[in-house]
């Protein structure tokens, strides 16, 4: 299987955001958080995991501050936070699993 991934310069991505109105940020923001819950793996105290978990852990921050400054409520933004939490605690990263 090919993997197929996008990169878009920072700079990009913050004069696509500043031309965005709320509610488009608000929309684009819930799309990346239910996109990283589905990426994230669903057993992650399996050792067999911990590298995809690794390699996901930047943007499950990203996504925590997106759920804090958006206040999302949705089941999947709870689901990736409690996944990462447990990652976390197998990795006995305490101060970073308990503000997930």
């Amino acid at each position: 299987m090919e993997n197929q991934t996008l990169s878009i310069h920072r700079l990009v991505q913050a004069v696509q955001k500043d031309r965005m109105d709320h509610e488009t940020r608000r929309h684009w923001a819930e799309r990346v958080v239910r996109a990283t819950d589905a990426a994230f793996p669903d057993h992650p105290q399996d050792v067999a995991t911990w590298p995809q978990c690794l390699r996901y852990l930047d943007q499950v921050q990203a996504c925590y501050t997106l759920i804090e400054d958006y206040a999302f409520l949705f089941s999947e933004a709870a689901a990736v936070l409690h996944r990462t939490g447990l990652y976390f605690l197998h990795h006995a990263f305490y101060a970073l699993a308990e503000p997930l």
